[in-house]
């Protein structure tokens, strides 16, 4: 006897034989107290159908809920995202890929790798998941999502949706902030220590990497070559706030667009060193940067 309820307390835990329970004893309460002919005092027979009609609920329920989630994420994402969800258009990704040039690689226990001389910095590997698993959550198939070294020529990509990962290290993300000035809110000091703002010709602020925290952007600019493509460039001063502000991008998107909709936008996210990309947090930046001469 003790087996044989175990045995049920298991069976409850799984979702769809709890529904069945529950119809089961609906359905004995129902026929019970309802006085329906022709099936009046058949209690049983009542336990049957609320079993039966509890499993329909469930295979509907099991159904409608995800596709109701999936529609609502959908959604949010068309509109953050902007031309870059169109699912015919190509998404570029560009990450940088640095060559040692000087001395051999060597992995943690000091021994040399042999077969390659090309690496990409850490918080650009970690930052790509995230970006990536972004533009297939929004139904971006995998053959739509384009990822380009950023030394490669990239005059033929340039004029498609794409996303910038990495900071002054990335050719494009350097390209952009140089050449578009006018268009960002912030762009990085000239060691890349520190993100700046402008406020006025007289009025900079500031903020700089800590030994406790990492600091990145997440900008979206759409229509940047009046072509109707959106982009978005994500990169931190060290590693950890490129890594952070994808990670926020793909965790917040919800929140990014209660906040902005479909309007273009750049915030400053802050990182705690210690803790990594899951302590990423949007950064007052107005409030709690510091005043700066720019020269």
């Amino acid at each position: 006897m003790k087996f044989f309820l175990l045995k049920i307390h298991d069976l409850l835990k799984q979702e769809k034989y709890r529904f069945m329970f529950y119809g089961l004893i609906f359905g004995v309460i129902f026929g019970l107290e309802v006085n329906l002919y022709p099936m009046k005092d058949k209690p049983f027979l009542w336990a049957l159908i609320g079993a039966v009609l509890s499993l329909i609920i469930y295979l509907a329920y099991t159904f409608f809920v995800p596709w109701l989630k999936n529609t609502f994420i959908r959604a949010a994402l068309s509109r953050l995202l902007g031309a870059m969800y169109d699912g015919d258009e190509e998404c570029i990704i560009f990450i940088t890929e640095l060559k040692n040039t000087e001395h051999r690689l060597q992995n943690y226990q000091g021994k040399f790798i042999v077969g390659t001389d090309r690496v990409v910095g850490t918080g650009d590997a970690m930052a790509l998941p995230y970006l990536y698993n972004l533009l297939i959550k929004a139904g971006k198939r995998h053959d739509k999502i384009n990822v380009v070294k950023s030394f490669d020529n990239i005059n033929e990509y340039f004029k498609k949706n794409f996303i910038s990962i990495g900071g002054l290290t990335n050719r494009v993300t350097e390209m952009l902030l140089k050449d578009y000035r006018n268009k960002f809110e912030f762009f990085f000091s000239d060691k890349g220590n520190a993100i700046i703002k402008k406020y006025s010709d007289n009025h900079y602020q500031y903020v700089e990497i800590t030994e406790d925290h990492d600091y990145g952007i997440i900008t979206k600019i759409s229509n940047l070559n009046h072509d109707g493509k959106t982009i978005f460039v994500i990169a931190g001063i060290n590693d950890m706030g490129t890594t952070g502000a994808a990670y926020y991008l793909y965790d917040n998107y919800e929140k990014l667009v209660k906040q902005f909709d479909d309007r273009d936008f750049s915030i400053i996210i802050q990182v705690s060193r210690m803790i990594g990309e899951s302590s990423a947090r949007k950064f007052n930046f107005d409030n709690d940067s510091r005043e700066c001469e720019v020269k």
